[in-house]
């Protein structure tokens, strides 16, 4: 299965990629929270689901992680 056509388009690659991190910051915040069902109804934007996955994760700032 593929998850991106082969293409050339930039703005269809970003809009995909963005697309896929977001589904995955999803199924995160959906495995780790012991309620995610009182967040699935507020239409948290992209920013904050991210900012509630960093502020879940384990690792320092300035250890090397991707969220620096």
């Amino acid at each position: 299965m593929r998850i991106l056509p082969p293409t050339t388009d930039l703005t269809l690659l970003v809009l995909k990629g963005h697309l896929l991190i977001e589904e995955q910051l999803n199924l995160f915040l959906e495995t780790e929270l012991k309620h995610y069902s009182i967040l699935k109804d507020a239409r948290l934007t992209f920013l904050q689901k991210l900012k509630i996955v960093q502020s879940m994760c384990w690792l320092k700032k300035g250890t090397g992680n991707f969220f620096n």
